[in-house]
């Protein structure tokens, strides 16, 4: 069960609508908020550089750009907080704020303890023109424990919640998330097993035995065969408000290896709002 939902906050277009998301999850769930901005500690001059600077006699200039950089990049945290802690007061949505300084993927993983939902922009302010996913969702989606919810800054409200299921153990822990926030948010919940050759015919009578407990839901299920990320991407990544939940770790870990995750591969060439788990 969500009981706090994680927003990261660095200014992007993709941040930014991660924070609406969040206040919308947030308030739906019942859930408290909890907006983060992390000072890149990599991007500041390092102590070892200031020691070697020091005994060049340099030091006090290479430590007073670092502080005036670390000083902005705070001012800048405080204002786009400030903006959140408007929102939240405007929605009803009880919030906290926090700058800190720090490796953005270690704090983020420090702070997601149970029962966190993280919500994460596709990629931050660096990569914002970019094609390729963001350094820090990039770390989270193979390190993170916890559930993590990642939006591109055109995501639409969720309509619907597509669960890609292959029995393993993050798929089921995936699925029941996705049937929670269907449930809790009104939405279709479609239950999809793609099999890259031969149909399993224990995959999904699996998951509609998972699913029994939800009383309200009246979930879809279907079977396709093909390479799973291509035929989730295609098939059902197309609408913006569809969000698609998968497992961190699939079945076939050797290919997963070589290959990447089904779920880096659906992130990384396509738009589609990702809800992960395992």
């Amino acid at each position: 069960m969500i009981e706090r939902v994680l927003v990261g906050v660095d200014g992007s277009r993709a941040a930014a609508r991660a924070v609406g998301l969040s206040e919308m999850l947030a308030r739906r769930l019942g859930a408290d908020l909890h907006a983060l901005f992390v000072i890149d500690s990599s991007l500041l001059p390092r102590p070892t550089l200031e020691a070697i600077s020091g005994s060049l006699g340099i030091a006090p200039s290479v430590s007073a750009g670092a502080a005036k950089a670390r000083a902005g990049l705070e001012a800048l945290g405080r204002e786009l907080l400030g903006q959140v802690e408007a929102s939240c007061r405007q929605h009803g949505v009880g919030c906290r704020t926090e700058v800190t300084l720090g490796r953005p993927v270690g704090i983020l993983l420090e702070h997601a303890v149970q029962g966190t939902l993280t919500v994460l922009g596709r990629s931050g302010t660096a990569h914002e023109d970019a094609d390729t996913t963001g350094a820090v969702v990039s770390h989270l989606l193979r390190a993170g424990s916890t559930p993590r919810l990642v939006v591109g800054e055109h995501a639409a409200d969720p309509t619907r919640i597509v669960v890609g299921f292959d029995d393993s153990p993050s798929a089921r822990a995936v699925l029941h998330l996705g049937a929670e926030l269907a449930e809790t948010l009104a939405v279709p919940l479609h239950v999809v097993h793609v099999a890259r050759q031969t149909r399993d015919p224990s995959a999904l009578p699996a998951a509609e035995a998972q699913l029994a407990l939800f009383e309200r839901l009246v979930p879809r299920f279907e079977q396709h065969l093909g390479a799973p990320a291509s035929v989730l991407a295609e098939r059902y990544g197309q609408e913006p408000g569809t969000v698609i939940a998968l497992g961190a770790r699939g079945r076939h870990r050797i290919a997963d290896r070589i290959l990447g995750t089904t779920t880096e591969q659906v992130h990384r060439h396509s738009q589609v709002t990702l809800l992960v788990d395992g």
